[in-house]
């Protein structure tokens, strides 16, 4: 029943390493710009070609919407995710992945006024206290060692609340609103990449490439596993599965982005991120209460 999750993760986990690689050729903005403009181009003018459509059609009242995914769920989470990603590394970003369930559950209460339970926020608490050891500064490449918190990993943890955040809206698009979930994902590229190319020209920066043999076939491999594959695999997904649902299944991330990791680059994971995961998917094991779920806001459970 969740083998389509299961093969999601397994493909999803291969972006993280490949977006490491890409960084090592590249700067943030111009991974960012051409990643977004290339997939987003390539989705809407396939989605048109298919659909046999010739006009693009959002209600006005919806634009808000559509902005909020662009800006929070996707813009900020890729700028914040490829600048951490520089300094530290792929299996450390992937255990801070892991909190992904907890941001949906506050999403949740937040905007749906879901209430939980004391085993809950048990589970929240150990999450929590597990997390700081993944902030605190022990491998990154940049900041000095004095510093208490590691700068790129709280910024890891921003963008999986702000891609928390984009998935709700997503939810919210097709469920409430019917959008096909290739015109958002489309939408959100383009306006992803055209926000990034903003940025390089008000911050007069230029773009980076460093060995195109190496940079744009992999650039390629990505768009294909990630923007194109994965995010319509993914958002069609939410039509049967619930957003905590398949943030629950992101459990398994690390221990595939360890295994890539280890095969291409034979990185190793610490002590440290170990005991950290582990008390993570603790805490995630005392939230997650079958008798009390949180998996579908009444709000949007009603339209699915």
């Amino acid at each position: 029943m969740f083998i389509d999750i299961l093969l999601l993760q397994m493909l999803f986990s291969c972006s993280t390493p490949l977006n490491k690689l890409l960084l090592e050729q590249s700067s943030v903005l111009t991974l960012t710009t051409l990643r977004m403009f290339c997939a987003g181009f390539l989705i809407l003018f396939s989605w048109l070609w298919i659909e046999k459509k010739k006009i693009i059609v959002i209600q006005k009242e919806h634009l808000l919407l559509f902005g909020h995914k662009i800006v929070f769920g996707s813009y900020l989470k890729y700028v914040l995710k490829y600048w951490g990603l520089q300094y530290i590394s792929p299996t450390h970003a992937a255990f801070l992945f892991l909190t992904t369930p907890i941001w949906a559950a506050l999403y949740d209460y937040m905007y749906f006024n879901h209430r939980f339970t004391a085993k809950q926020y048990l589970g929240m608490a150990i999450t929590f206290f597990a997390i700081v050891p993944l902030l605190v500064c022990q491998n990154a490449t940049f900041f000095p060692v004095q510093q208490v918190f590691c700068l790129p990993a709280i910024a890891l943890l921003c963008a999986v609340g702000a891609h928390c955040y984009g998935v709700m809206c997503t939810k919210k698009l097709i469920t409430m609103y019917s959008y096909d979930p290739v015109l958002i994902s489309a939408c959100s590229n383009i306006g992803t990449g055209f926000l990034a190319f903003l940025t390089i020209l008000l911050m007069k920066k230029s773009f980076v490439i460093g060995n195109p043999y190496i940079f744009v076939p992999n650039l390629l491999l990505l768009i294909f596993i990630s923007n194109i594959i994965g995010k319509i695999w993914h958002t069609y997904l939410l039509k049967k599965h619930s957003m905590t649902m398949l943030a629950m299944a992101e459990y398994l991330n690390p221990l595939c982005v360890g295994l890539y990791s280890w095969l291409f680059w034979g990185s190793t994971v610490t002590f440290l991120q170990l005991l950290a995961g582990v008390s993570i998917l603790l805490g995630l094991y005392f939230f997650h209460n079958p008798k009390s779920d949180v998996v579908v806001p009444a709000v949007i459970a009603k339209q699915v």
